[in-house]
């Protein structure tokens, strides 16, 4: 059922990280034989992922709410200590409060160990 975002919930919204986001439970009003419904609150969230936006601007961009479990996957050839992916990705995990697990890191594990044990290294 596609939805807008009612007036007066716009006119109350402080910032950007008010609105609505995948996985947000909501509250709405359904209209035309529940052909559209109005958003007229966001529920309490329990987590919430969110990045930095671009720019020197401090404002984040939400990607997610209400996530129980996170799984970051990077493939373990790619992984560059250098860049800091390897730390953002879990940081941002850490600070949105849910639990996570880091395929990248146990493949990077796995990939050493059996390099070690091959005399490959």
């Amino acid at each position: 059922m596609p939805a807008e975002l009612c007036g007066k919930f716009l006119f109350d919204i402080e910032n950007t990280s008010n609105f609505p986001t995948v996985g947000d439970w909501v509250t709405i009003q359904a209209l035309s034989d529940n052909a559209l419904a109005l958003i007229h609150s966001v529920l309490p969230r329990k987590t919430l992922l969110k990045c930095k936006e671009a720019g020197r601007k401090i404002a984040f961009q939400l990607i997610a709410a209400n996530i129980d479990i996170g799984l970051i996957v990077q493939p373990a050839d790619q992984i560059n200590l250098l860049d800091g992916t390897v730390e953002k990705r879990p940081s941002s995990v850490l600070f949105s409060k849910f639990n996570s697990v880091t395929y990248s890191y146990v493949c990077a594990f796995i990939e050493f160990a059996v390099r070690l044990e091959s005399g490959h290294f």
